[in-house]
């Protein structure tokens, strides 16, 4: 009987946690920005330069994400002159949040993405 009342506080807390986090990055996304962006398999794509949100509920819907000059030609984009190339990456590929921004996508598979988009 005591079980099923700590699983369900449990859940509880984790969702009241992940709503404050949420709350935390929508009210304050410079927490964010600077954070490297690494793919699932190590690689740095690149730094956090904002946070896309949908007004009308006040929640996160993607990281704009500043390319480094390798993402940015393996995803097949020309690097311009002076600027970085930043891509918006919708916030449920978002595994982890740290020191750096981990996400659940491999380079090859935005590449794929990225190859769809440009045809």
């Amino acid at each position: 009987m005591f079980l099923p009342t700590l699983t369900v506080c449990l859940q509880e807390t984790l969702l009241f946690l992940q709503w404050l986090w949420l709350l935390v990055i929508v009210l304050n996304p410079s927490k964010l920005h600077g954070r490297k962006v690494v793919d699932s398999e190590g690689y740095i794509l690149g730094e956090v330069d904002g946070v896309d949100v949908d007004l009308s509920t006040w929640q996160a819907t993607g990281l704009l994400v500043g390319l480094n000059d390798e993402a940015t030609g393996e995803l097949g984009f020309k690097k311009p002159f002076l600027s970085k190339i930043v891509i918006s990456m919708p916030t449920r590929i978002v595994k982890a949040v740290g020191e750096v921004i981990t996400i659940t996508e491999s380079l090859k598979s935005l590449k794929d993405v990225v190859a769809k988009v440009k045809t």
